[in-house]
């Protein structure tokens, strides 16, 4: 009898979890526990029935570190950024300390073409030894070069190779320029004012950059190079020439979570010396050397903020940069 009752319970709650099951699995239940079509954002259960979460549009971080060099904007949309930073740097006889802030705006002509400006400004002090008892100081406040620019991606990412985008620009001289040539002036000595730490060069110029991606999640490789050109300008009655400038990056990024990623990049130039109405400048070239550590916090969709610090690596570099960015996509 025992063993009979034992049976018939059994059979009654294999029933029940049937007709429970059943229930749960209506054609309802199974639309709303189905994937987006488009691939979108995971799905949270609450309760019986699973709510997808809207997808974010245009959220990319993990090229964050490289964003003026990667075309990331869908068509007709568009990124606004503002940022300030701060720089410092010291020798023997000079100490320099400037202050620093842009705005900056992109916008996606097409899927993988976009459109970049950037409008910088600069506020400089530079306290310079010049005798054993006097110390200088002189303060230099002007709008950087502004630049245009149009990034385009040429390549997609395949399992092999990596991504490729182009970008070519233009400098606008919007920004003071440096030079001084007083009655003392010999050629072959710098045109460049060493008592003031002026940030733009006032001339115009173009500029192209090829940068290389390559996704191997979590982690994004990078890896890009360029050249900028300025247009000889006559100043002072004197012709002042810049030879092309060749820039290089190169660093990663680490998608720490759906919210925060960290970045790393190294980045540098070199410029060989200042021709003054034809004749070499001497001790006028420069290899500035970064190392720069970023993080990228989203706080809402599509609005991020951006703190990073930099290290300089080499004479011509401040010896430590630090700045704070946001930005909106829409």
């Amino acid at each position: 009898m025992e063993r009979r009752l034992a049976a018939a319970e059994a059979k009654a709650n294999s029933a029940q979890r049937a007709a429970t099951s059943n229930k749960r699995t209506t054609p309802e239940a199974r639309q709303a526990a189905a994937p987006a079509p488009d691939g979108g954002a995971a799905a949270a259960q609450a309760g019986d029935v699973l709510v997808a979460k809207p997808e974010v549009a245009n959220d990319n971080p993990e090229f964050s570190v490289v964003r003026e060099n990667v075309a990331t904007l869908s068509s007709r949309s568009f990124e606004i950024a503002a940022g300030i930073g701060y720089t410092k740097n010291a020798s023997l006889l000079q100490s320099d300390r400037a202050f620093t802030s842009f705005i900056s705006g992109r916008y996606g002509i097409f899927d993988g073409v976009e459109l970049g400006v950037n409008l910088p400004y600069y506020y400089s002090y530079r306290y310079t030894q010049v005798s054993p008892t006097e110390l200088e100081a002189n303060r230099a406040a002007s709008m950087g070069d502004t630049l245009v620019q149009v990034t385009a991606l040429v390549s997609k990412e395949t399992p092999n190779l990596p991504a490729v985008n182009a970008t070519i620009g233009a400098v606008i001289p919007t920004g003071a320029r440096p030079y001084y040539f007083g009655a003392a002036y010999r050629p072959g000595n710098s045109p460049i004012d060493p008592l003031f730490g002026r940030q733009s060069r006032g001339e115009w110029g173009a500029f192209g950059n090829v940068q290389f991606v390559k996704t191997y999640d979590p982690v994004v490789l990078f890896a890009g190079f360029g050249a900028e050109y300025s247009f000889a300008t006559a100043h002072q009655g004197y012709e002042v020439e810049w030879p092309i400038r060749f820039n290089y990056n190169a660093g990663f990024s680490f998608i720490m979570s759906n919210t925060s990623t960290l970045g790393f990049a190294l980045i540098g130039s070199y410029q060989g010396d200042v021709r003054v109405n034809g004749a070499r400048a001497k001790n006028t070239q420069s290899e500035p050397i970064v190392g720069r550590l970023t993080l990228t916090q989203r706080l809402a969709p599509n609005f991020y903020i951006e703190p990073s610090v930099g290290i300089g690596l080499s004479k011509d570099t401040p010896q430590v940069s630090a700045s704070l960015a946001v930005r909106k996509r829409f």
